[in-house]
């Protein structure tokens, strides 16, 4: 099921109505669909996926939206629903961490994989390809070209993905949907980039679970040994035969740990 609700803004795909409420949050360029097969290994769960601005179903980013006020908003809407488990991948990783920010005594755990926070390490090869995106969409405007380049490593942002052929099509189907609308003002830099200081990060109540793909890049790793130091009681959990989306690439992996993590029974 999805709906857009009139209090965030955003479109949300709802399933289960019984067990914890988890809300979970995507990457750049997919959307709340790709969720499916952790769901799958997650029953018992009341699981609430939300689409980022600009993505899947949801409207463009706003003008005057910044990470600050996004996450304001999804925390103020993950504790009316009842969220105790706050799960983010990548982009989705900095957005769920600013939640915790905004939150930090309302959650039981937070987690983040292929993690990333303003003002954290930085893949240069992945700021390389996003300006040659921008420069793809002045010169060429939309079309097929972008996500086609958008997929292609280095950076290995699909690498290991692309290895799975009974997931790499449902990803690079949803890639290729992306509108791309924050490409012309660089909007994105709005969420991406905005600081987050470790001291509010320390500040974060929740318990923290950090996965990381076994074929990561380089600074993802290097964040998330910077936030295992910095979340309560946090933990890295290594995702094997998995890259970047490792928790989509590796569901059945994922999903055991994160059942311990929630109390649920196996």
């Amino acid at each position: 099921m999805t709906g857009l609700p009139e209090s965030l803004h955003l479109a949300i795909r709802v399933e289960g109505h019984d067990g914890p409420c988890v809300l979970w949050i995507h990457g750049y360029t997919i959307d709340s669909s790709l969720w499916r097969g952790l769901w799958d290994a997650l029953p018992g769960c009341r699981h609430l996926a939300v689409d980022l601005p600009g993505h899947g179903a949801s409207p463009p980013l706003r003008a005057e939206e910044t990470l600050a006020t996004l996450g304001r908003r999804l925390a103020r809407w993950a504790v009316a629903e009842g969220v105790r488990h706050v799960v983010g991948l990548s982009l989705g990783s900095t957005v769920a961490l600013q939640v915790a920010i905004e939150a930090p005594d309302a959650f039981e755990t937070l987690t983040l994989g292929a993690p990333a926070f303003g003002g954290g390490p930085v893949e240069g090869e992945v700021g390389r390809r996003y300006a040659e995106l921008r420069h793809l969409h002045r010169d060429l405007g939309h079309g097929p070209w972008l996500a086609d380049r958008w997929m292609v490593s280095p950076p290995d942002l699909f690498t290991a993905a692309k290895g799975k052929p009974l997931l790499w099509p449902d990803i690079a189907r949803v890639v290729r949907r992306h509108r791309w609308e924050e490409l012309p003002d660089f909007a994105i830099a709005r969420i991406a980039t905005w600081p987050q200081p470790l001291a509010s990060i320390r500040r974060i109540r929740a318990r923290g679970r950090i996965f990381i793909g076994s074929s990561e890049m380089p600074a993802f790793v290097e964040t998330a040994f910077i936030l295992e130091s910095a979340l309560e009681q946090a933990e890295i959990v290594r995702l094997d035969d998995a890259g970047h989306l490792c928790m989509i690439e590796t569901p059945l992996a994922a999903a055991e740990t994160l059942r311990l993590d929630w109390g649920l029974c196996s």
